[in-house]
């Protein structure tokens, strides 16, 4: 039940994201449009707006096709270079925030969308954070599902009874009834390894 809570959680975590980076384009380009439009010269700010594009986009293409494909096939590796990516993206992010907040050439009919954009800027920061830890965590999880994974403790000293059981529980891997004979059954297995190890 935790793990799926965590896989929600980030299924969620990454829709928002892609939500906050395509609104964060859209504002860009609203402030790239008006600059031009007010024949404002400031050129540094202007290539602000177009590197936050740039990076937005990335942010949407890692997403799609790096996070949320990690998520749908469990890939541990996928998921450690999404996780990195992404940290890699914010970094960039907050740098170019700093940027533009001590960037003191405003212009009054804009101010309201800049402020917009620096709130939308501060939220995909915070959100993407979060990301990052629940991705850790989820391939942590997956770690630990792998490693206990029954299938894995197949080896010279098992049983046939057992065996049989790991193989019944990879068809029906809810059954409570299978679960608890497998807890029982390794016991004892773990108990006659002891004995033959003596």
């Amino acid at each position: 039940m935790k793990h799926l809570n965590l896989y929600h959680g980030n299924f969620f975590l990454m829709g928002f994201l892609i939500f906050l980076s395509l609104s964060s384009m859209i504002i860009s380009s609203i402030i790239i449009y008006k600059k031009f439009q007010l024949n404002e010269s400031n050129q540094i700010y202007v290539s602000f707006n177009f590197l936050n594009i740039i990076l937005d986009f990335i942010i949407v293409f890692i997403v799609l096709f790096i996070g949320i494909h990690s998520l749908i096939y469990s890939s541990i590796s996928k998921l450690s270079i999404y996780t990195k990516l992404l940290f890699v993206i914010i970094l960039l992010e907050i740098v170019l925030e700093v940027f533009n907040f001590y960037n003191l050439n405003d212009v009054p009919n804009i101010k309201f969308i800049k402020n917009v954009l620096n709130l939308i800027i501060f939220l995909k920061i915070i959100f993407a954070f979060i990301n990052i830890i629940f991705g850790i965590m989820e391939k942590n999880q997956l770690n630990q599902d792998i490693n206990s994974c029954p299938l894995n403790n197949i080896d010279d000293f098992i049983t046939e009874d057992l065996y049989n059981n790991i193989l019944n529980m990879s068809k029906n891997p809810n059954d409570i009834s299978l679960i608890s004979e497998y807890n029982k059954l390794s016991k004892n297995s773990s108990k006659n390894e002891w004995k033959n190890s003596l």
